[in-house]
């Protein structure tokens, strides 16, 4: 992922997993796994600085996010 935001994202306290894939079938189409311990931790993600620039770029390239929520 560009400027390692992925990085910064997996060292955050708090992080189990941070994977993004992107599709065979459309090298537009990308598949983001995310898992924070909690809440709180994903609130927290929300307001680092990395986590700002993804939104940038995000508004910059991105057409359609689709979130899908799941919890154990």
């Amino acid at each position: 992922m560009t400027e390692g935001i992925d990085i910064a994202c997996r060292a955050e306290d708090g992080n189990i997993k941070y994977d993004y894939f992107t599709s065979t079938d459309d090298s537009d189409e990308l598949l983001l796994i995310e898992k924070w311990r909690d809440a709180d931790a994903l609130a927290a993600h929300g307001r680092q600085p990395h986590f700002a620039r993804l939104r940038e770029i995000k508004d910059e390239f991105v057409t359609e996010t689709i979130i899908e929520k799941y919890e154990a």
